[in-house]
This record gives C-alpha cells, sequence and structure tokens, in this order.
C-alpha cells in the first residue's frame, strides 16, 4: 500500500531511514534516530508512534488497545528523547 507522505510516494510497509525520522519529527538527537531505525519499524509503525508520543489521547480511545510491539517501543524512545518532547509541546 503506498501513501502520499511528506510530499513523495512512500511504500508504508518498507523499513525507515534517517531521512525519514528527521522530515517527520524534525530535529532529533542522532543517538535516538538510529534507535529508531535499529527496531526494524515500518513508515506506518513510526507515523503511529509519533501520533501517540505527540499526546493524542484521540487515538488511544479510537484504537482502544495499548501499544504493543515496535510500536510501543519507539514511542518509549520518543518520548524519552528530550528534543521531540520540546517539539512536541
Amino acid at each position: 500500500m503506498k501513501t502520499q507522505t511528506l510530499g513523495r510516494d512512500h511504500d508504508r510497509a518498507s523499513r525507515l531511514t534517517h531521512d525519514q525520522v528527521a522530515e517527520i519529527v524534525g530535529d532529533i538527537d542522532d543517538v535516538a534516530s538510529a534507535a529508531i531505525i535499529a527496531t526494524g519499524a515500518t513508515l506506518e509503525e513510526f507515523e503511529e508512534a509519533v501520533t501517540w508520543a505527540s499526546g493524542s489521547s484521540r487515538l488511544a480511545r479510537e484504537l482502544k488497545r495499548p501499544l504493543t510491539g515496535r510500536v510501543a517501543e519507539l514511542f518509549e524512545i520518543l518520548t524519552t528523547d528530550r528534543d521531540f518532547e520540546e517539539s512536541a509541546d
């Protein structure tokens, strides 16, 4: 499945790249970016984690499920990165 993201077509099932991480979250620590990529997460999983980490409680109500797997791992990385926390405010 393809989606229009960041002005380009991306295969949502492909693994993340450093450029995608930086485009989505902006200025992020290199160690955090490498940790995100090392999870093997897809673009779709990363976008979901970013939405959760940005404080979208509506998403939590709609999905009616806890975070699990890679999304939970990504959420943990994002919420411990100070640069992301500041940009989400």
